[in-house]
């Protein structure tokens, strides 16, 4: 069983979100989990293998946007909205190894009425893979 740690966020909150993203077909096909969230904050989790492989046999790119996205995403699904990327900035810096775990830790920065920024770091093994900041729109309410 997978353990996701609640940052003390409301337990029909946190299931909600935790099982969206369980059943969520495109994390499962990259073996994205969620490891832990809190009020304005997710962090995630995925073991590199030959599957996230460019041409060149290094994990590619977008895996590590996907990552940050769905980080920053949640960070503020976990103040209860539903938000749609708007616009997003990454900043590669560093390529990981397959079979190596890299983790995202996102949080929300701003949050206005229609409007939320984010942030996010990507690490792998306690180096800094990648940044990111993220717009994202408010399309209402998390519903369980």
């Amino acid at each position: 069983m997978l353990e996701i740690e609640n940052r003390g966020l409301e337990e029909e909150l946190f299931n909600a979100i935790t099982e969206h993203n369980l059943q969520a077909p495109f994390y499962i096909m990259l073996g994205l989990k969620p490891t832990g969230l809190g009020k304005g904050w997710a962090r995630y989790a995925l073991t590199l293998n030959h599957q996230h492989c460019n041409a060149q046999g290094k994990p590619h790119g977008g895996v590590i946007a996907t990552m940050a996205d769905t980080a920053m995403g949640n960070a503020l699904a976990t103040v209860g909205i539903r938000p749609l990327t708007a616009e997003f900035t990454l900043h590669l810096i560093h390529s990981p190894s397959v079979g190596a775990q890299v983790v995202v830790e996102a949080e929300v920065v701003s949050l206005g009425s229609r409007l939320g920024f984010t942030r996010a770091t990507v690490t792998c093994e306690g180096r800094i893979v990648a940044t990111a900041q993220g717009c994202f729109v408010n399309n209402g309410p998390v519903s369980p």
